[in-house]
């Protein structure tokens, strides 16, 4: 009896208790392959499918297009939306949203809800608008792509694989590779062979009739990479497309470069990088090992090389486990001994660089490679890489003035950042900080400076000394200049600003050479230049000498500068002269050398 009440007192219920949502009903991906001759047997249908992405977004793009792909036990399915389409439009108005801004990457567990379709005998799921479709995770595991040993199999499969992950072994490129095989930044040719217009480098494996296609996309990573000279094995996403009289083809899509000649199991292995963002500690950053990411063998052509070796790309190495949402930020390389390219590269420009192994200074390192033809300024291979450094894109201060009495303008290389009293760091009474006292070091803060270290080329003291500084008052009057960093940074007796609630609201005092700067309101950081003759290090500001401009910008000739320093055209020719940047990294220039009669500085 006892057990009968219990199972009544829990059935029961109200009207006032929340009525449980009703399971989403997951459609297995094998259904849009359900065919009625070459068109889905479900076409129109809205259904919403689950899987792992296996090919992000961004990867196989040109032009406006949402593309990627999702695979579950069953098979792989494309999904395409035009994100200018106007039904992307009327779901906006309708509540939903658009598919512009969306993003997927490898390895994330993605539910979509849309409707089957197909086009030129591709089937394609079209989401219902960006807000049908939902990341649940990332960092799943890639499925296992069905292995082909010839490309006549392929043609023997019809639909069951298309959409999804496949693998063919022993490919070659027919025709000459060289023509084939897409430059940095380009996408493969059309084919002049393939009658129906056919895209993509035409692969067979010895005694095939038919021909695979294989495409690559900038976003790829594989552009600009040195094409495979013999048989190759090729992994990708497989499409199938009908020509307008009925011809059958397929292509196959790589992801990247470890799509092509891909190790079966880790052959580089034992090295790490220590990956992390650019506010973070690096002793605790996760070290990302070589031996669990994607490889594959190549040739990077390097001069003494074993020629094929494997490698890994440097894109490999951003992990969800270092963060979700990888073309939101740009990167630092950085090897052991803290060298780094001025330059950070975008994500897409991760997969162009690969790391492999090479003897260096007596010892086993991991070095870095760029394919050539990558159109930035950037050193092309860094010995003894260690460290990948993220930066956000498009993140940090912004422009704007500040509002007296809440904080003060910095102004740095013609632009003003507000600075926030309350949105100053806990003060620290170890340096004799308390609620209203602070080091006047903090109105000049990292966050800002961060925007101008070439994304940690240099540090912010490297680039804070580059600079005087310019004191001013909120109504004018009395300014304090020039007070160098090394005043304001002073580790002794440090100067400090005492903050109040009413005018005057910032004070500044301990200043050598100044008095206290009541209601201080700008903090004006003028770039200078030092030139020293061995005898005395004299100080000029950029903003006092004469310009030139060229190709748009306002420039200063070293000779310029050298008139300003009192130099005569005889006395000129004396000298050599050396060029320091604020880390010391100096290069020497003989009189006669050619660069200096064109040398010219851009000030900002």
């Amino acid at each position: 009896m006892f057990v009968v009440a219990l199972f009544l007192i829990l059935g029961c219920s109200t009207k006032d208790d929340p009525v449980p949502p009703k399971p989403v009903k997951i459609t297995e991906i094998s259904y849009l392959k359900e065919m009625d001759g070459d068109r889905p047997a479900h076409e129109g249908e809205t259904v919403t499918i689950e899987g792992v992405a296996t090919m992000g977004t961004g990867v196989m793009v040109s032009g406006r297009y949402l593309k990627f792909h999702i695979q579950d036990a069953t098979g792989g399915a494309y999904v395409f939306a035009d994100t200018q389409a106007q039904v992307a439009v009327a779901m906006q108005q309708a509540g939903g949203s658009s598919f512009l801004g969306i993003e997927v990457y490898e390895g994330d567990l993605v539910r979509v809800r849309g409707t089957i379709g197909s086009h030129q005998g591709m089937i394609e799921f079209t989401p219902l608008s960006g807000g049908s479709l939902s990341v649940l995770g990332s960092g799943e595991a890639q499925p296992a792509p069905h292995v082909f040993s010839s490309v006549d199999d392929i043609y023997a499969t019809l639909y069951e694989y298309v959409g999804g992950l496949v693998r063919v072994n022993s490919v070659a490129i027919q025709g000459d590779p060289f023509e084939a095989w897409p430059e940095y930044g380009q996408h493969t040719k059309i084919s002049t062979q393939y009658e129906n217009g056919g895209k993509g480098i035409e692969l067979q494996t010895p005694g095939d009739t038919h021909t695979l296609y294989a495409h690559f996309y900038p976003g790829s990573g594989i552009p600009g990479s040195n094409y495979p000279e013999d048989d190759f094995d090729i992994v990708g996403v497989l499409h199938r497309e009908v020509g307008t009289g009925g011809e059958v083809s397929y292509t196959i899509y790589p992801r990247a470069l470890y799509d092509i000649n891909p190790a079966d199991a880790p052959l580089l292995s034992g090295y790490s990088l220590k990956v992390y963002k650019h506010d973070e500690d690096p002793e605790v950053a996760p070290d990302i090992l070589v031996d669990g990411l994607p490889q594959c063998i190549y040739d990077t052509g390097r001069e003494g090389g074993p020629g094929e070796e494997p490698v890994v790309t440097l894109a490999s190495f951003i992990t969800p486990e270092v963060v979700t949402d990888p073309k939101n930020w740009v990167y630092k390389i950085v090897a052991r001994d803290g060298r780094q390219p001025f330059d950070t590269l975008e994500f897409n420009q991760m997969k162009s660089g690969l790391v492999y192994e090479e003897e260096y200074e007596g010892q086993d390192v991991l070095n870095s490679f760029f394919y050539p033809g990558m159109e930035i300024s950037q050193i092309y291979y860094l010995n003894d890489v260690a460290e990948i450094v993220l930066y956000p894109v498009g993140e940090g201060p912004q422009p704007g003035d500040g509002i007296h009495g809440e904080g003060v303008n910095l102004v740095i290389d013609e632009s003003i950042y507000p600075v926030n009293f309350a949105d100053l760091p806990d003060p620290d009474p170890a340096k004799g900080e308390t609620e209203t006292q602070r080091l006047l070091a903090r109105l000049v803060p990292d966050g800002v400076i961060s925007l101008y270290t070439m994304s940690g080329s240099f540090s912010y003291d490297q680039i804070r000394v580059l600079y005087d500084y310019r004191l001013v008052p909120y109504q004018g009057g009395d300014e304090c200049f020039p007070v160098t960093w090394d005043e304001i940074g002073a580790e002794a007796d440090p100067p400090m600003v005492s903050l109040s609630d009413q005018a005057p609201f910032a004070t500044a005092t301990g200043l050598a050479g100044c008095g206290e700067i009541d209601d201080l309101f700008t903090i004006e950081m003028v770039r200078k230049v030092i030139v020293d003759d061995g005898l005395e290090e004299r100080v000029f500001y950029w903003e006092d000498l004469a310009t030139v401009e060229i190709d748009g910008e306002e420039v200063v000739f070293l000779d310029t500068l050298l008139d300003e320093a009192g130099l005569s055209q005889n006395e000129k020719i004396m000298n050599d002269y050396y060029l320091y940047a604020s880390d010391g990294f100096g290069t020497y220039f003989p009189f006669g050398h050619h660069h200096l009669e064109d040398m010219y500085f851009r000030p900002l």
